[in-house]
């Protein structure tokens, strides 16, 4: 059983299996066993992809997930020609990135859930 994102809370599926003496001389036996889930969580970016110029603040990137108490961490790149946001962060992305060069460059932010211990798959925006 492999619980998906719409299934938001928590739970258990207990088995119950049965011993098999082919001979037939014992006894079968029964048994339990539970095992317990935590949903794996998934992450939305919005928006998604945005176009700004250098030094104007870009719109705030809203995290949000499917998943109760998912937190949301996220790395971007090239932080050398691109400043002004950090390299890393958790939470919703806002601030004003400057292009310290004279080229067209895309700023790529990988967003990675986590709810109860357990990672989702990671997803990204982009500002231009």
């Amino acid at each position: 059983y492999t619980p998906t994102a719409a299934e938001v809370a928590s739970g258990s599926v207990t088995f119950e299996f049965q011993t098999n003496d082919p001979a037939g001389a014992c006894p079968q036996d029964r048994d339990t066993m539970t095992v317990f889930y935590n949903p794996t969580p998934n992450a939305v970016a919005t928006p998604s992809n945005q176009v700004v110029c250098s030094g104007n603040p870009i719109t705030t990137i809203a995290l949000s997930g499917m998943v109760p108490g998912t937190t949301f961490n996220w790395t971007r790149n090239n932080t050398g020609p691109v400043t002004g946001i950090p390299a890393s962060g958790s939470g919703n992305i806002s601030g004003t990135l400057v292009n310290t060069t004279n080229d067209t460059i895309t700023v790529f932010f990988t967003i990675t859930p986590t709810a109860n211990g357990c990672p989702g798959a990671p997803i990204s925006a982009s500002i231009r």
